[in-house]
């Protein structure tokens, strides 16, 4: 594994077609402000720069669109759910991290830097699941599906 250098990059064979890069971490801030900083953070606590991608909220959402548009049968798993809330985010003007952290104790130190930096979305694209990693987040497919019987 390697980090992402672009968001394009990232693993699109491995579920049908959908973004999908593993070991890494992608967080969403409510703002570019927000997430720069958390950059920041992340830099200043001995994160490789290199390992911390920043995508802006267009960005994200031109490339949501696309892979969302192109997903195949194959993308049945949670690739699909996890890329229309990124989507929905970005057109909320939410700005993103894409961090590099294929270790599990990767991942707690990156959340643990992030710790209080008002992270309003964040997942963790292990091999076979997208773990959540910031507790109650629902997107509003989420919450039409609880309202149907």
């Amino acid at each position: 594994m390697h980090p992402v250098h672009d968001q394009k990059e990232a693993n699109k064979f491995l579920e049908g077609g959908v973004f999908y890069p593993t070991g890494h971490i992608v967080a969403a801030f409510e703002n570019a402000s927000a997430a720069k900083k958390a950059q920041g953070v992340l830099t200043r606590g001995q994160w490789p720069e290199d390992h911390v991608l920043y995508v802006d909220a267009a960005s994200m959402a031109d490339e949501a669109e696309e892979n969302l548009q192109d997903a195949s049968f194959l993308s049945a798993g949670a690739s699909v759910p996890a890329r229309q809330k990124q989507l929905e985010l970005a057109k909320a003007g939410c700005h993103f991290l894409l961090i590099f952290a294929p270790e599990t104790d990767d991942q707690e130190r990156a959340m643990s830097l992030l710790n209080g930096h008002a992270v309003v979305y964040a997942a963790k694209y292990n091999r076979l699941i997208i773990e959540n990693l910031v507790k109650d987040i629902h997107s509003s497919a989420d919450k039409q599906a609880a309202r149907s019987p």
